[in-house]
């Protein structure tokens, strides 16, 4: 059965969407529903089906945008931890030239120093020795 009146916005093209072109394709429908309300009620898609998918887009809506709070809030946290670290690194570079200056004459206290300094890093990943193989020796 055809209805002439109905203009047939309510299709989604092939292949995937983003998530704000899917947002934007449910929101359209919404809009377009009531005209067509009583075509629709003949497919058992009554008023409350579309309320539904209101509510279900905004759901969806909501979490993207936490979903994009939290990422940008995780790089943020990323940059500030890094500055922590940079300005430990700095201080900890500032007191070493101190108490190397200060304990120049005292071996014992200096090298208590150097020890509790000592930052122990990773290798990284191409400086370590292929699996099965020894290192090389100096």
């Amino acid at each position: 059965m055809k209805n002439k009146d109905f203009k047939n916005t309510f299709t989604l093209s092939r292949g995937s969407l983003s998530y704000q072109e899917l947002v934007e394709r449910a929101d359209s429908f919404i809009a377009d529903a009531p005209v067509n309300q009583a075509f629709f009620e003949k497919y058992a898609l009554t008023k409350q089906f579309f309320t539904d998918l209101g509510t279900d887009v905004e759901e969806f809506r909501e979490t993207a945008h936490g979903q994009a709070d939290a990422s940008r809030t995780n790089v943020g946290v990323t940059a500030d931890t890094e500055a922590i670290l940079q300005d430990t690194l700095d201080t900890r570079h500032e007191l070493d030239m101190a108490l190397r200056n200060y304990y120049r004459d005292n071996p014992a206290k200096l090298a208590e120093w150097l020890t509790a300094s000592h930052i122990q890093r990773k290798k990284k990943k191409d400086e370590q020795p292929p699996t099965g193989e020894n290192p090389p020796t100096p």
